[in-house]
């Protein structure tokens, strides 16, 4: 008990002093923080536990790895001696500060913060790092904390990538609890929990069950929890997340799209997969020091921003405009494990969205990797089993693996190499798109399955199937397809997007009901799995040849206008982003395919 009084007398003293938070629009002038108060918790029962979509942890596993969440910050493929646990190859950066590195693990790790995307430095007068999606800050004292990454001189933006974000709602702010509230602690975590929903207009947005489980007990308290260690936990998910500062609120763009923003982050609902996770917030701090891989919506909002385009290497304290940002050092910020770092920003009255201009192809040692003609900087690959033995290309944004050998149940021979040429080769530039992504072969060869994959008689779950061609049978049958699938992906494949490859090159019945009882199948597994993101391949004609559905809202696709669209095949790179809306499925298009140098390459339409 002793111990548990001591650890909130610590929250208590750090969240009436801000926990240290970073007010750069008053470090502007003054070259010291601000501190804006965040507060800790009395005791209080924690919700019960759910799990947002996490970052996936960088351990070895002996299934086929999955990168982090999309993220605006190239993965270099650097050296990193396996034996040091603060190194991370994923981006090629090192903890290298002892209190970040303690702070790091007790506070969720990967999944917390994602991956670091800078060394430690100086920033408007305090050390930082940068996180995918929070900046650790060491304080005077010696702890750390994390900085109010939506305020005012940080990321106060409401448009990145495509995405339009909930504005601070006035209304929130003069409503949180003073501190000189006697009853402060007790006060701010009902303020949360009657703010962050877990319902909202009828979607399980699971906002509140995200906030107050973020950081998981074990790390922690690693010596075994104290008492008190409820209120404890409460009080460390706050430092994650601040106070919500807006009600939960539609992408006005896209109504699958749930948003709630909080003073260090938003949180995510999609519901296409019906899952909540926190963006990768933090990197964007870093594209726009170096105005590279700025998306034109969040450097348009960005005009004029202190911190735009300051990365300058050669110059003192590495800025550009050093009156602009007083107090801050960007010397080696961004040098990552192999001694590389970005080109100078170019500065905005010259070129105000330009992106890095010459970025060479890498390879990575040992790879299967060879240059090529450069693909665009935010476009990936997607390769499969005809890429067996193949020479890949060096540079892409990300990738989309084929798990079949173009029939299910069947499976691509070189799923390990490819994964390993995806993850150890080294993407240029910002993309919108996770490192990996899978997509599964689907068919319906009904009951007369050469390769006996047919469900049989007496078969009950998911649905009762009698052995024949009906649509149950055919549902079981699309469903045990994904599972296979995803089985041969691995345990980790859940985390990554997943896409239905729907081609009239296989065999298909020609009762189209039939056929879109497999994809329904396959799509429910996927869903049933937990999958991140599911979304179906195909072209407007071959999915109304399959399914019947010959228009986009059509009644036959009320079953799939959730997933995502990749659209096949754009004649060209130029063509590709004009068929961004080029739905075949009533959902929304997020990938467009188009030929590059013998292999299939593409575009991110978001």
């Amino acid at each position: 008990m002793a111990l548990a009084r001591w650890w909130l007398g610590v929250l208590v003293a750090s969240f009436v002093l801000g926990m240290g938070v970073l007010s750069p629009a008053t470090a502007l002038a003054q070259a010291t923080p601000t501190r804006t108060p965040v507060p800790t918790v009395q005791p209080t029962s924690r919700p019960p536990a759910v799990s947002p979509t996490p970052a996936p942890s960088p351990a070895a596993s002996s299934a086929v790895p999955v990168s982090p969440s999309p993220s605006p910050t190239p993965s270099p493929a650097v050296a990193v001696t396996t034996s040091d646990p603060r190194a991370f190859a994923q981006t090629g950066f090192r903890i290298d500060q002892d209190a970040f590195w303690d702070y790091f693990q007790k506070r969720g790790g990967v999944n917390t913060f994602g991956y670091p995307v800078s060394q430690t430095f100086t920033l408007l007068g305090t050390r930082v790092q940068l996180f995918q999606r929070l900046v650790m800050q060491l304080r005077p004292d010696g702890s750390v904390g994390t900085l109010n990454l939506l305020d005012q001189g940080l990321l106060p933006f409401t448009h990145i990538n495509g995405s339009t974000f909930p504005a601070p709602d006035p209304a929130f702010a003069g409503q949180m609890p003073p501190p000189t509230d006697p009853n402060y602690l007790s006060t701010v975590i009902r303020f949360v929990q009657a703010n962050a929903p877990d319902t909202f207009d009828g979607h399980q947005v699971n906002f509140g069950q995200t906030f107050f489980n973020t950081v998981p007990r074990a790390g922690a308290f690693p010596d075994g929890p104290p008492d008190n260690s409820d209120a404890l936990l409460a009080g460390f998910d706050l430092e994650m997340w601040g106070l919500p500062t807006s009600p939960p609120t539609y992408d006005p763009t896209n109504k699958n799209f749930v948003y709630q923003r909080f003073q260090r982050g938003i949180m995510h609902y999609d519901a296409a997969c019906n899952c909540t996770h926190g963006l990768l917030l933090a990197d964007y701090l870093k594209s726009l020091l170096l105005n590279q891989n700025l998306p034109p919506d969040l450097a348009a909002d960005a005009r004029g921003n202190s911190l735009l385009a300051q990365w300058a290497p050669g110059r003192p304290s590495a800025l550009a405009r050093p009156a602009a940002l007083a107090g801050t050092d960007l010397t080696n910020a961004f040098v990552n494990l192999s001694g590389s770092a970005p080109p100078a920003a170019s500065q905005p009255a010259t070129q105000p969205l330009a992106a890095s201009p010459s970025l060479p192809p890498v390879s990575a040692p040992g790879a299967l990797s060879v240059p090529v003609p450069v693909i665009n900087l935010q476009d990936g690959y997607d390769v499969s089993f005809p890429q067996c033995g193949e020479s890949l290309p060096g540079t892409f944004a990300f990738t989309i693996l084929g798990v079949n050998d173009g029939r299910a149940f069947d499976f691509n021979p070189c799923l390990t190499t490819l994964m390993n040429w995806a993850l150890n080769s080294a993407p240029p530039a910002v993309t919108r798109q996770p490192r990996v992504s899978f997509y599964l072969n689907t068919d319906n060869p009904g009951p007369n399955d050469p390769g006996q994959h047919w469900p049989t008689a007496g078969l009950s779950q998911p649905r009762a199937c009698d052995g024949s061609g009906s649509l149950d049978c055919a549902y079981d049958y699309g469903w045990y397809a994904a599972q296979a699938a995803l089985t041969r992906a691995g345990g980790q494949a859940t985390s990554a997007p997943w896409w239905l490859d729907v081609e009239t090159t296989n065999t298909w019945s020609d009762d189209v009901t039939n056929n879109a009882a497999v994809l329904q199948g396959a799509a429910g597994l996927l869903k049933a799995a937990g999958v991140a993101s599911i979304g179906v391949y195909s072209s407007p004609r071959q999915w109304g040849q399959i399914t019947g559905a010959t228009t986009a809202d059509s009644t036959i696709n009320q079953p799939f206008a959730s997933l995502y669209n990749w659209l096949a095949r754009a004649h060209s790179a130029d063509e590709a982003p004009t068929l961004c809306s080029r739905t075949f499925t009533g959902g929304r298009v997020k990938l467009v395919q188009y030929p590059l140098n013998g292999f299939d390459a593409d575009y991110a339409c978001f």
